[in-house]
């Protein structure tokens, strides 16, 4: 009967250990989400300047005409610029105040949520652990899978999660290579079908500034 009774007690502490597990794996998803969010905008930021660098350096002479024509505009009707201006810089400043503080408070609480999960979680599992082998060792008879299925459950999503964890960096690295691979082999083979050309004869054909933004959009891209 104390053999039943700690088996339900394994099993119980097993299943109490499942939700906080679950949360704090979600909890740091929805992290590194909000992370990624945050380098989208910056990707995005830093291909408008792009842009707006190609622009003047493919036709200097538009954008001296129109510098001298915002010049020109600013000294007829500066007053009415200047407010409009300022009213766009500071609400795009609020806007920027406004969600870098979004941001950084769904990460405070979003860690809040992951550690206390996750220590919730570790001592569960350790209790788990420690009832266990208090258990194997005390009975003839090893307690196993079938006796203690949510602790083996719960063993087997940690040994996932570890190994997730530790292959993570080498997995993502190499899914970066072969992206990066499949996107020049892709641009290569649309290239090549098209014009019957590689892609440094293709690039050859604009001017060297054009080369250079191009290969810029490809790094800040990928």
């Amino acid at each position: 009967m104390s053999k039943a009774l700690k088996i339900l007690k394994i099993n119980f502490l097993s299943l109490l250990a499942l939700p906080p597990f679950f949360i704090s794996i979600l909890s740091q998803l929805l992290i590194k989400a909000l992370e990624k969010a945050l380098v989208f905008l910056g990707v995005g930021a830093a291909l408008f300047a792009l842009f707006l660098l190609n622009l003047i350096f493919n036709n200097p002479d538009g954008f001296l005409d129109g510098l001298g024509t915002l010049v020109a505009m600013l000294i007829l009707f500066g007053g009415i610029i200047l407010i409009v201006g300022g009213i766009l810089f500071l609400a795009a400043t609020v806007g920027a105040f406004v969600l870098t503080a979004v941001v950084s408070l769904f990460n405070t609480i979003l860690g809040f949520v992951f550690n206390s999960c996750h220590n919730l979680y570790s001592r569960l599992f350790a209790l788990c652990k420690q009832e266990y082998s208090a258990l194997s060792d005390s009975s003839q008879i090893k307690a196993s899978a079938l006796s203690c299925p949510f602790f083996y459950l719960l063993k087997g999503l940690n040994a996932t999660l570890i190994f997730l964890l530790s292959a993570a960096a080498p997995l993502a690295a190499l899914s970066s290579l072969l992206f990066i691979g499949y996107s020049v082999y892709s641009a290569y083979q649309s290239i090549h079908q098209t014009f019957g050309i590689g892609i440094f004869s293709y690039l050859e054909l604009f001017p060297t500034i054009n080369m250079v933004f191009a290969i810029l959009y490809f790094v800040v891209v990928n």
